[in-house]
């Protein structure tokens, strides 16, 4: 359940959520409910927010982000900086006292998706605002003034030490460090909800296991494998022709990548220096590897394989699909070739190749 109220200096702050995202800012005084602020999204990109006074005006306010969704700059509707904020690595921000107002920095930093607000001829000159509040930080984090804590749903986090106060709820399954944020790679991926989705295979015993965030305590196990072929549970020709083992290591699971490929596999992405599709590595017989996916079926060419030629083959299928269909996902992002924009795929978790 997410945090719905907090007592402040003068009375209290409650919100509203909608589908896990911060929807709606309340005060109150004196049992009197005021309306204060909204935010509209794109995605898990807060884009937008509409700020109310006492006469209940509003006020349309522009949120200008990064690739990950974490707010830069806030403007106004006469396209002045009224909030900048400057992070370190793992989300400690400084906001700057006079933003800067150049319309060419703004639109340097601005998504080629987001509109152009003004011709750079019209840049507004810098302007001194009186302190704006604005209290989203990473994507799904909230700034608590009063402890300097960053609200993150399930777990509060401290963007000193980069760690939450508290271990993931689904314990070692999630790895040994159960306090760290996004697997320590805050530059790459985001934890709206202070979670972590883990599932492991085991080339050696040929099962996968996998851990739900909405019930840490639960571990499925169903029967999978990579590079073979299955027939009635057995694998044969492992390393035959084509079929070759997925390398071992850490993936992250995403929706399927390609397009053009069957929408109800989910990709499976190495995690090294390049989030991509392949595979860079020293070793050659790994080095350009990719393309490996997550799916049900009696023959891999390296895809993780819900083994289909069992009786309860399909069955393990469809719970693993609702299992990762209902868990709370996150964003990754899709480094494409130099000359393609980089895209934003749908986060599920991370799986690891072992013996």
């Amino acid at each position: 359940m997410q945090r719905v109220s907090k007592t402040i200096a003068n009375g209290e702050q409650r919100y509203l959520w909608q589908q896990g995202l911060l929807d709606t800012e309340i005060k109150v005084n004196d049992n009197q409910e005021t309306l204060t602020r909204c935010y509209i999204y794109v995605g898990l990109r807060p884009i937008a927010m509409i700020d109310y006074d006492q006469n209940n005006s509003p006020s349309i306010y522009t949120i200008h982000t990064d690739h990950l969704g974490t707010p830069q700059q806030v403007s106004n509707n006469k396209q002045e900086i009224i909030w900048q904020g400057e992070y370190d690595a793992f989300g400690q921000v400084t906001v700057k006292s006079t933003p800067q107002n150049n319309t060419q920095d703004m639109q340097a930093k601005r998504k080629s998706w987001l509109p152009t607000l003004v011709n750079s001829a019209n840049a507004a000159e810098s302007t001194t605002h009186e302190a704006f509040e604005f209290n989203l930080r990473f994507a799904g984090q909230y700034e608590d003034s009063e402890s300097g804590y960053y609200y993150n749903w399930h777990r509060y986090y401290n963007p000193e030490t980069g760690r939450y106060l508290t271990s993931d709820p689904i314990g070692l399954n999630g790895g040994l460090n159960t306090y760290g944020y996004a697997g320590q790679n805050p530059v790459s991926f985001v934890d709206p909800w202070g979670l972590q989705v883990v599932a492991q295979l085991s080339l050696s015993k040929g099962i996968l296991t996998f851990t739900d965030t909405k019930a840490p305590k639960e571990v499925v196990s169903i029967k999978a494998f990579s590079g073979g072929v299955a027939i009635s549970g057995e694998v044969t020709d492992v390393g035959v022709g084509r079929n070759i083992p997925v390398p071992l290591g850490t993936y992250i699971i995403t929706e399927n990548p390609n397009p053009k490929s069957d929408p109800t596999w989910y990709g499976l992405l190495f995690k090294d220096k390049k989030i991509d599709d392949f595979i860079q590595s020293n070793n050659s017989d790994t080095n350009g590897r990719g393309g490996f996916r997550l799916h049900p079926g009696t023959v891999s060419h390296g895809c993780v394989t819900i083994d289909a030629s069992v009786p309860n083959g399909e069955s393990s299928w469809k719970k693993l699909d609702e299992m990762l269909k209902k868990t709370k996902t996150t964003t990754v992002t899709y480094e494409e070739p130099w000359y393609a924009l980089n895209r934003q795929l749908i986060g599920y978790g991370e799986i690891k190749i072992v013996r």
